[in-house]
């Protein structure tokens, strides 16, 4: 991460490194899916590991990813007695995720087409006069391809 550093943060400089709430911090603590140091006096204290996973978390949150997930995946190598028994547990978990990022990321892309494909026929109105609807404008593009683009659909009479 940039300006990155061994010294350790307070939750208001880590919180502010991260663009993130102090509560943020505090909630995935109580979650289990972070453990900060601690100084002799109680503080949380975030080094830079504890950044990188604060950084992990809210990159999975932020694209959709279930926090009860996020858990899942944060804890299945604890306490594993092996590497093997680590890879079985994590693993799935991953492929899981993967395949699911896949899905959306075919879901998105059609999707952009979509609206690209609308914005391009919606941009033809501009400048006419008539009422948009099939009965004032008959010849309109968006009328005309309409079954060509399912998205129009949503905003055509």
């Amino acid at each position: 991460m940039p300006g990155e550093t061994d010294r350790p943060l307070k939750i208001g400089q880590a919180a502010r490194r991260l663009g993130m709430a102090e509560s943020a911090l505090r909630f995935y603590e109580q979650e289990g899916l972070l453990t900060p140091a601690r100084s002799s006096g109680g503080t949380r204290l975030y080094y830079p590991r504890h950044l990188r996973r604060l950084w992990a978390i809210r990159a999975m949150l932020q694209a959709g990813v279930p926090l009860k997930e996020v858990r899942a995946i944060a804890r299945a190598r604890a306490g594993q007695p092996s590497g093997d028994d680590s890879s079985r547990a994590l693993a799935p978990l991953l492929r899981a995720r993967l395949e699911q990022v896949r899905r959306q990321r075919l879901q998105l892309q059609a999707l952009e087409r979509q609206l690209q494909q609308a914005t391009a026929l919606v941009e033809q109105c501009r400048g006419c006069g008539n009422r948009p609807d099939s009965r004032h404008c008959p010849d309109c593009p968006v009328n005309l391809h309409r079954e060509d683009v399912p998205l129009v659909e949503l905003f055509w009479e």
